[in-house]
């Protein structure tokens, strides 16, 4: 759990997201803000293996892999106390009410706007 990163400098951030360049843009945007890429997964399988192998203090989740929603792999996020930042085409109201606490991009985002969502996820 994040508690004591207070920077985007000493985040280890998995990045969950089943198309490859928008994986590959995003860990290139959190590297230059001085992130650590704890992995990157584009299955909820490949996901739970990184997050049992190594430590991470948050992720930035698609809600939506090749068809399939991870509200299982949020469930596992929020039961481990792992904050994350959900990534969806779609508006909050479009979520379920036990995630419309967490941070949200709507695609197409802006780098700042991801930036500015991980700032909140840190901080909060």
């Amino acid at each position: 759990m994040v508690t004591t990163v207070k920077t985007l400098s000493d985040l280890k951030v998995m990045i969950v997201e089943d198309e490859l360049l928008i994986a590959m843009e995003i860990e290139l945007l959190l590297e230059d803000h001085g992130c650590h890429i704890a992995g990157r997964a584009n299955t909820i399988n490949a996901a739970l293996q990184v997050i049992h192998s190594q430590p991470v203090d948050c992720v930035m989740l698609d809600m939506n892999l090749n068809g399939e929603m991870t509200f299982a792999l949020a469930d596992v996020l929020d039961e481990s106390n792992i904050p994350f930042l959900l990534v969806t085409g779609h508006e909050q109201d479009r979520l379920p009410q036990r995630f419309r606490k967490h941070p949200l991009v709507v695609k197409p985002y802006t780098h700042t706007q991801v930036i500015d969502a991980l700032t909140q996820l840190i901080t909060d």
